[in-house]
């Protein structure tokens, strides 16, 4: 999640076979939001809205690890 607060985005390129991104996914924090794959694994997931506003409202909770 920090790559996505640390650029300001909502959407970006992800490996789907990447076990933090299916964990993200199955939380609802994150979805796919085309099936077009790109470089293989990868391909275009945002940030779904109700985590995007609590992110902003409370950064502390993305650290390094994330």
């Amino acid at each position: 999640m920090q790559m996505f607060v640390k650029e300001g985005v909502r959407s970006k390129s992800l490996d789907s076979n990447d076990g933090s991104v299916s964990e993200l996914e199955r939380a609802g924090i994150i979805f796919q939001s085309t099936r077009y794959f790109d470089h293989g694994s990868h391909c275009q997931y945002n940030v779904t809205d109700w985590a995007w506003d609590h992110i902003n409202k409370h950064p502390e909770v993305v650290t390094e690890c994330t």
